[in-house]
């Protein structure tokens, strides 16, 4: 009985701790890459989701063509645990592909897969939707196939690092922009994207401190009296009052 209630107990603060999970966003993605033309944004921490922000730039100078694949297809992105590779997550939806800042695509639900045709200067960015992660899991492999791991043909993040809340590397949204632009001008010679810095807070100055008096009595101020010129008079009284005096 004892067994019971335990596990009980403990599957019920695993539940709480994932819908009571923390939101955060991870400006400075740490992770490893085969080569130069494509970078992660940034990674999102939901309630329920891990979103990874990806960005590709086209190196195909006579023309080509950029595939994503759907949550069915084989070479779909997935994510394996470093510390266990039998542990793998695939992605749930690939959501907002843009190319060159254009909507294509909202959502890769119910689609194997779609291709767009390119060009070399090409941007294309994307959303890749996972369910949220146990928090166990500190390092991971983002694949595009399970099993193209070892392929540089495919958009691989190796040993990217998932953070905490509490991390102090998880950087800001300028962060994130220097990091994109200088992709940009790596790929591209100068950069393309605009972002548009949400404004911060003004900052108020907090009020001076004033001297405070304790227990002043309250002495509410009194009309002035007007000076009398002459000293006062005594009264006549009448002579029938005069005599009984």
């Amino acid at each position: 009985m004892m067994n019971k209630i335990s596990f009980f107990f403990i599957l019920y603060l695993c539940v709480l701790s994932q819908t009571f999970a923390q939101k955060y966003t991870d400006y400075k993605p740490k992770y490893n890459k085969w080569v130069k033309n494509y970078i992660l944004d940034k990674i999102e921490y939901t309630d329920t989701r891990t979103i990874f922000y990806f960005r590709y730039v086209s190196e195909y100078e006579y023309g080509g063509a950029v595939t994503f694949f759907g949550n069915e297809h084989p070479e779909r992105w997935c994510i394996e645990n470093v510390d266990n590779p039998e542990e793998t997550f695939y992605h749930i939806d690939v959501k907002n592909i843009r190319k060159n800042g254009k909507m294509l695509l909202k959502s890769l639900v119910g689609n194997p897969e779609v291709t767009y045709e390119t060009k070399q200067g090409d941007i294309f960015t994307c959303e890749i939707h996972f369910r949220r992660f146990p928090n166990r899991i500190k390092k991971a492999h983002l694949l595009e196939g399970k099993y193209q791991k070892s392929s540089q043909r495919h958009f691989h993040a190796l040993n990217v690092r998932l953070k905490t809340s509490d991390d102090p590397n998880l950087g800001t949204f300028e962060d994130m922009v220097n990091r994109v632009q200088e992709f940009e001008r790596l790929n591209l010679g100068t950069p393309k994207t605009e972002f548009k810095i949400p404004p911060k807070e003004e900052k108020k100055n907090p009020p001076q401190n004033k001297d405070i008096v304790v227990n002043q009595p309250i002495i509410k101020p009194r009309k002035p009296v007007a000076p009398r010129l002459n000293p006062p008079t005594t009264p006549e009284y009448p002579a029938e009052a005069k005599a009984r005096m």
